[in-house]
């Protein structure tokens, strides 16, 4: 408070704006004379601190190009060692498959042999028919390069041999000998050309019959097992039951029990309807297809199995965004936990149906025994009541016998009582 009214005391005189005296205290502070305590404004030096600058700017420079170099040296490593990975996963596939290779060709093989040694005379026909065919392709693939590659490699040599000449100088006309041979090469140029279109539309034919026979595949593997087979099994409708009320009841749990799991499959294909309808998840078939094959290639055990497919798959489709891919992933996802679902849901529809075929065949068996009890029973009572009326002849005709001997020892004995 002190200070506050010694200042008042000190500058209140005058006015406090730009265009005072010299006296007044804005423009002496402004222009930093006659200050209090006789303080002034320093010069800067400006060459020193434009020094300074520039070196505190060559240092951040040169820090800068370290963290650069840093950091693209980390991407660098992070990269290589996706890489890596990458290159693992494929290795683990590519054994797999060939793994999967030849056990196919051994299985095939060894049908084979089989065939020739204990099949039937029409099998031995067909895999002979086989074998001419496989010669047959053989000998078109030996006269394709001979056609086609032989001829290639013969020009690539004359060609050499050609500008080696031409280099060293041994040719003196080399115009004419170049016109001979770029006439040659667009020669070859158009047979090689027409060679290709013949062998792509082989190749879009073979394609063609492959996607075919792969739609045909996938919509099998999409049954995951078949569907529900609906009405009484075969084996059991075969079955005897000697009671016509428990057969009819006992054969109805079937259609029960097949109500009950298609109400369900129906709900979830209700529920699912929206991923179902939208064939390959909207991608094309190949891609769809690349999709499929590059997410089985990383097992739901590896760890950044996610990081590592989304990597791999951003790489092997760069025409697709990463959305894109994420969408997909998604449908994929969700159709595979349909199917996987449904599948499981139809493997315990068919255990509840052969465990209900059983206790179906336990049932009649259970009948037919009844009525076999039942009717051994029946023939034990006749049996016993044919040998009470066998007892009972025999005791009437003993008795009939007895009295008839005691009428004789009565009238024998009245006899001698009367002599």
């Amino acid at each position: 408070g002190r200070d506050l009214r010694a200042f008042l005391r000190e500058h209140r005189r005058g006015d406090f704006s730009f265009t005072g005296s010299e006296d007044e205290l804005l423009p002496r502070y402004l222009a930093g004379a006659n200050a209090p305590r006789g303080r002034k404004f320093l010069d800067v030096d400006y060459d020193r601190l434009l020094a300074v600058a520039r070196q505190q700017k060559a240092a951040g420079s040169k820090r800068l190009k370290r963290v650069q170099q840093l950091s693209k040296r980390g991407k660098e490593s992070r990269e290589a060692a996706l890489l890596k990975k990458h290159r693992e996963v494929w290795e683990k596939e590519r054994t797999r498959l060939l793994q999967a290779r030849r056990k196919s060709q051994l299985e095939l093989e060894s049908w084979r042999a089989e065939i020739l040694l204990q099949g039937s005379q029409a099998m031995k026909d067909f895999m002979a028919d086989i074998t001419e065919h496989e010669s047959s392709l053989y000998e078109d693939r030996q006269q394709f390069e001979a056609d086609t590659v032989a001829p290639i490699w013969s020009l690539r040599t004359d060609l050499k041999a050609w500008v080696d000449r031409s280099c060293s100088g041994e040719l003196e006309d080399i115009t004419s000998t170049r016109d001979a041979v770029l006439q040659e090469l667009e020669s070859v140029k158009n047979q090689q050309r027409r060679i290709q279109e013949m062998l792509q539309a082989e190749h879009d034919a073979l394609c063609l019959e492959l996607e075919q026979y792969q739609a045909k595949c996938i919509r099998d593997n999409a049954n995951d097992g078949g569907e529900i087979v609906r009405g009484i099994p075969p084996e059991v409708a075969v079955l005897e039951c000697p009671d016509a009320e428990v057969k009819r009841c006992t054969l109805n749990e079937f259609q029960l029990l097949d109500d009950r799991f298609q109400a369900t499959l129906e709900k979830w294909e209700e529920q699912h309807r929206s991923v179902l309808s939208l064939e390959d998840g909207g991608w094309n078939r190949e891609d769809a297809l690349r999709f499929s094959l590059i997410l089985e290639q990383y097992p739901p055990s590896l760890p950044d199995r996610r990081t590592l497919y989304l990597d791999r798959l951003t790489r092997e489709l760069p025409h697709k965004t990463r959305a894109e891919i994420v969408a997909q992933e998604t449908w994929h996802c969700a159709v595979a936990h349909y199917r996987s679902r449904r599948k499981v849901y139809l493997r315990g529809w068919a255990q509840a149906r052969a465990e209900l075929q059983g206790r179906v065949a336990a049932i009649f068996a259970a009948s037919r025994r009844a009525v076999g009890a039942r009717e051994i029973a029946r023939e034990e009572r006749e049996r016993q009541r044919r040998v009470c009326q066998e007892l009972y002849q025999k005791v009437s005709q003993w008795r009939e016998a007895r009295l008839e001997a005691l009428r004789v020892e009565v009238e024998l004995a009245a006899k001698v009582r009367a002599e």
